[in-house]
């Protein structure tokens, strides 16, 4: 017998063993649990618990992480804008107080589009 040949007759020995093994196993299960056994997390529902409590810590050092950069950003120059500056080429409110010739502008008219 070729080694190929004996490897592939121990490989599917070992296969049938582990699914007879592995039957048995979900049996003994289903017997104990419809006779009252309880059984704690797998290991899937500890490993999905572990994940969620460390993406709602990573979400709160995040929104933590934004605000403190927020607040720094604020000390240094406070910019309001219009309700018209979600378009490109905004112009902000306090520069657009003063145009070219010293003329005021609106704050509703302050969102100008620049080419």
């Amino acid at each position: 017998m070729t080694a190929e040949k004996a490897y592939d007759i121990a490989r599917k020995e070992f296969y049938d063993l582990r699914l007879k093994e592995d039957i048995e196993r979900r049996i003994a299960i289903e017997e104990a649990r419809a006779c009252g056994a309880t059984f704690g997390k797998t290991y899937l529902e500890l490993g999905i618990e572990m994940e969620g409590k460390y993406l709602e810590q990573w979400r709160r050092d995040t929104i933590a992480f934004i605000l403190r950069k927020r607040q720094r950003q604020s000390t240094f120059k406070v910019i309001e804008f219009t309700s018209a500056s979600t378009e490109e080429g905004f112009i902000p409110a306090i520069e657009a107080e003063e145009v070219e010739g010293g003329e005021a502008v609106e704050p509703e008219k302050a969102a100008i589009v620049t080419p």
